[in-house]
């Protein structure tokens, strides 16, 4: 059976996927058209085929026939729809231009919405309705016509953007999303110091984006932030203030990566010059709620690979975004202890929203209860005041967003020192 390849990996890693032989077929960039028009063509072959054609024209590529994956429309959740292709930007370590061109297409509203119209009746379990687009706020005045046009039609799904820049934001699309039904937004800072953040060549400033996640908070939304650790130029004390400035956002959620330098982009280049690129196999930017890393895959003189890896680690701690899962104890144990971090976890925070009737997080939630009273001074009767002479005021935290959506009482895991 002939295997074939495409997507973002095949299209920037072409020749080493040619050298291992991975693939009968390889296609490079858009295969909208090209794809098709050769399947009767394809075979196993004894050396990979590299297929690159030009990137098609928008308005040429068909609707998105869903049946044709596994379940059909019947094992839907979210409807995926794409109103636009292409980013004008040039952030450095985005590697959209290489896989297709700048120049930005767009598709017609009105034949957007009656796809997912068509869609939403053939399948009334899609709850989702998820816009997949590079830059889909690039035209707001047409991405607000989008919006209103789903509200008149009685859409009635919720929605999600899976890209949302700082300067792409302002009231009348917040009233508009929240008219919908958006719970959250999700904006890329990638860095908290001006310095860093400018070599990253956005199209925007660091002000914009703290503006704007200011506005989004301001009208109710949950705010999501992405940070990025180890960019280009960056060095320990510049990726502190990124920590920094999530200190002071508190979004309800941050993504912290670590820098990966795609094949084709500035942000690799200036590795290349300034620094090393080491083995990119098996290395991911995400890490896990239990403070899983992989080892950074670049490095420069004075930001060793070792210590990006580390710095990741000590944002999540220092921010709180991690999850104390007793099956995953020993080995976050070993992570900290790996990167000598017991002093950014004593100093940490985690307020995590759960389910309170798991038995494993009722028994959590009950010792946490107790060791409230410990620290309070009421279990031991100590008199509070000594208490709070030698250690810190315990703060208990509660995810009001989650309490509200699930319409319990939200449950505190963990003490806030």
């Amino acid at each position: 059976m002939p295997v074939i390849l495409g997507g973002p990996h095949a299209s920037l890693y072409p020749d080493e996927l040619v050298e291992e032989h991975l693939g009968d077929w390889i296609f490079v960039g858009n295969a909208d058209p090209s794809l098709p028009s050769r399947l009767h063509d394809i075979k196993e072959e004894s050396r990979s085929v590299v297929i690159k054609d030009p990137p098609p024209d928008i308005h040429e590529v068909p609707k998105a026939d869903f049946a044709l994956a596994w379940g059909g429309y019947s094992r839907m959740i979210y409807r995926p729809i794409q109103m636009s292709r292409r980013c004008p930007y040039a952030c450095s370590f985005c590697n959209v231009k290489c896989i297709t061109t700048r120049k930005i297409q767009y598709r017609d509203v009105s034949m957007c919405l009656d796809e997912i119209q068509d869609d939403v009746r053939r399948n009334p379990g899609i709850t989702l309705i998820r816009i997949v687009d590079d830059c889909p706020t690039f035209d707001l005045p047409r991405f607000k016509q989008f919006l209103r046009d789903s509200i008149a039609r009685s859409i009635n799904r919720q929605l999600h953007i899976d890209n949302l820049r700082g300067d792409g934001v302002d009231d009348e699309m917040l009233d508009l999303l929240k008219v919908i039904g958006v719970d959250h937004r999700c904006v890329g800072v990638e860095s908290g110091n001006h310095k860093i953040f400018n070599l990253v060549n956005k199209g925007e400033t660091l002000d914009q984006i703290i503006e704007s996640a200011q506005m989004i908070k301001r009208h109710g939304f949950r705010l999501y932030t992405c940070f990025i650790i180890g960019l280009p130029g960056a060095t320990p004390e510049t990726d502190m203030d990124s920590i920094r400035l999530v200190r002071r956002l508190r979004p309800n959620w941050v993504y912290w990566c670590l820098f990966q330098p795609q094949k084709g982009t500035k942000a690799r280049e200036w590795f290349e010059h300034h620094g090393t690129v080491s083995e990119e196999e098996g290395k991911t930017g995400l890490s896990g709620l239990n403070l899983s890393a992989t080892k950074a895959p670049c490095a420069s003189p004075d930001y060793p690979a070792a210590e990006r890896s580390r710095m990741q680690v000590m944002a999540l701690l220092m921010t709180g975004w991690y999850l104390l899962n007793p099956l995953w104890l020993v080995r976050m144990a070993r992570t900290i202890s790996r990167y000598r971090l017991w002093k950014a976890f004593c100093l940490a925070f985690a307020v995590i929203p759960i389910n309170k009737d798991h038995g494993i997080f009722r028994l959590l939630a009950r010792l946490d209860r107790f060791t409230r009273r410990i620290l309070s001074g009421n279990f031991l009767g100590i008199h509070p005041h000594i208490v709070e002479t030698l250690l810190p005021r315990p703060r208990i935290a509660i995810d009001r967003d989650h309490r509200r959506r699930r319409g319990k009482r939200g449950v505190p895991l963990f003490v806030h020192i």
